[in-house]
This record gives C-alpha cells, structure tokens and sequence, in this order.
C-alpha cells in the first residue's frame, strides 16, 4: 500500500510538472493544446482531491473515479477531434454523455460504485482515437503531438488491461497479490505517459516559451 502511495504521488508530481510547462506556452498555442492542457490540470485537481481523501481524511473516493473517467473522456474527445478533424467525434462525444445521464438517472447509486460499463467505453473510444491519429500520422511527414498521442495509447491500453483484471478479480477470485502488480504496472505507465508529455513540450515548445 505503501508503494502504491509513493508512486502514485511521483505520478502527480510529475503531472504537477507538466501543468506549469504547459501553461507557460498556453496563450499563444493552438486549441487543441488548450484541450490538453485543461486536461492535464483537470486531471491534477482530481489527483490531488483524491490522494487527500487516502492520506489525510481515509475515506473511500470510489466516487471520484466518475469525475475522472468522464472529464477524461470530454477532454481528450475535444483534443482529438481537433488534430483528427472529423466533426463526428463531438456526435460521439454527445451521445455517449447523453447516454451516462441516462444510465446515472437510472441508477442513482452508481455513484458511489464503480462504474464498469461507462470507462469501458469511454476508454475504448479514446483507445480508437489515437489508433486513428496513428493511422494519420503515417500519411503525414510532420504531425503535431505525436509523442502525447503514443503515450496515451500506451497508457490506455494498460489502464484497460487493469480495469478488466480488476472486474476479473472480483468476479473470478484472482488473487489480490497478483492485482496489485497490475496496479503498480499501471502507476509506472502513468508515470512514463507523464515523462513523454514532457518530452513532447521540450521539443516542440520549450523555445517558442524561451522567444515569448
């Protein structure tokens, strides 16, 4: 538990990093930049709320999982919209919000619960985004955040591979040791992500910020 505490904390560290950098090149960048960079500091807020709900008041924060999938999924919707440039992925976007309202107004309590069917999807979608942008990126010689866009993916998909060794655990008894493992695995990926989202702004951004 220990470990996972450190690492997870390195992780935010780490995005912390990535926020200020962004920010710093923010103004002058394009929209799709500003999507991500809104993303990364959603996604520290989220942390942050959730590493004080272990650390200091040792509460569940099952709920948070919520606010995390979903401004994930609305963010990097209008991040890849943007560099993809297909308008149907904002349909997308909508139906699939419009949908969860549905589900979470029927289901009232899912909140305090995992919701397995919604970051399945919204993963799953973000997962095929940047297989597409990947696919672009093939037909073009210079491509704009090609290091975040490997990143994500990598990511992704490990995340995904948690979350159905995690639903498998439950549902079939794997062993709880062999979860963690998977957990640790996906806290070093989220801090690999991290180190390539500052690999992406160090070469392309880094100075366009020294010039400004």
């Amino acid at each position: 538990m220990r470990w996972t505490v450190l690492i997870s904390i390195v992780g935010t560290v780490f995005l912390l990093i990535n926020v200020l950098l962004y920010f710093k090149s923010f103004a002058k960048e394009s929209k799709a930049f500003k999507f991500f960079t809104i993303y990364l500091c959603s996604m520290l807020v989220i942390q942050i709320i959730m590493t004080y709900f272990v650390l200091v008041i040792k509460k569940q924060n099952l709920f948070l999982s919520h606010f995390y999938f979903i401004s994930q999924f609305i963010l990097l919707s209008l991040f890849y919209e943007r560099i993809i440039g297909k308008k149907y992925l904002r349909v997308i976007l909508y139906s699939i919000l419009f949908l969860l309202c549905i589900q979470y107004y029927l289901n009232p309590q899912l909140i305090s619960q995992y919701n397995s069917l919604g970051i399945g999807v919204t993963q799953s979608l973000l997962i095929l985004y940047s297989i597409l942008y990947l696919a672009k990126s093939l037909k073009i010689d210079k491509i704009d955040f090609l290091i975040i866009n490997v990143g994500l993916l990598i990511y992704l998909i490990v995340s995904v591979l948690v979350f159905v060794a995690g639903n498998l655990s439950l549902d079939l008894n794997i062993p709880k040791k062999l979860y963690r493992i998977l957990i640790y695995i996906n806290l070093i990926f989220y801090i690999i992500f991290q180190t390539l989202i500052f690999i992406e702004w160090r070469k392309n951004y880094y100075k366009k910020t020294l010039r400004s």
